[in-house]
């Protein structure tokens, strides 16, 4: 993920022998200044770290919460594709995962972001929510709906309904969030239903979360 250019792909030679100058730099997690090189594919010739998010490696969930947040960011923007703000928004959800009291909270915020980024814009409105009783995300345009077809949509409590609308609102990644596995698990199986594809990292992290 560039800042300049988007979502690429490029090889670092020789980034996993002893010694290599390219070893940390090619870490999971890391931001860096590259200078790549061009042939029939790019190349990285130099490297200088910026960032590392070594407090990710402290705690289970908070790798477990980047790696899922990783995971999203390669499957929903395609090679050689870009999101207004993209660069910016993975770091500061990196950011938020390292230091934020409840893990999943940043990325919780991140999903819906991204979301936007691609294009869904859920707004998880509703014209009421009530005292209880099941509700659904919409998978058509995010909006939180009393549904006679669960198959078209994805299951939430009204506490998840709240806290993805209060979600949608912030400017930035909170510190701790109720529920927030709950509302991991909703946003997974919204995502999947959207990309049509699995995903393995989100799928560890709400089962062992």
């Amino acid at each position: 993920m560039t800042r300049e250019a988007g979502k690429i792909t490029a090889v670092a030679r020789g980034a996993r022998k002893g010694g290599s100058k390219l070893a940390g730099v090619t870490e999971p997690f890391c931001v860096a200044d590259f200078q790549l090189a061009a042939g029939r594919t790019l190349y990285v010739t130099q490297a200088q770290p910026v960032a590392g998010f070594g407090e990710l490696r402290l705690g289970f969930e908070r790798i477990a919460a980047a790696s899922a947040w990783a995971e999203i960011l390669d499957k929903a923007i395609h090679a050689g594709g870009a999101v207004l703000h993209g660069f910016e928004l993975a770091v500061t959800v990196l950011h938020g995962i390292c230091h934020a009291r409840e893990p999943l909270a940043p990325l919780c915020w991140g999903d819906i972001r991204l979301m936007e980024g691609v294009g869904f814009a859920p707004s998880f409105a509703s014209a009421e929510y009530g005292d209880g009783g099941q509700l659904w995300i919409s998978t058509s345009d995010g909006t939180i709906v009393q549904s006679d077809e669960p198959l078209r949509h994805i299951p939430v409590s009204p506490a998840v309904a709240i806290s993805l609308r209060k979600l949608r609102e912030l400017e930035g990644p909170p510190e701790y969030l109720r529920g927030a596995k709950a509302v991991v698990d909703a946003l997974g199986a919204l995502w999947e239903h959207l990309l049509e594809v699995r995903l393995p990292a989100r799928r560890t992290l709400t089962a062992t979360g």
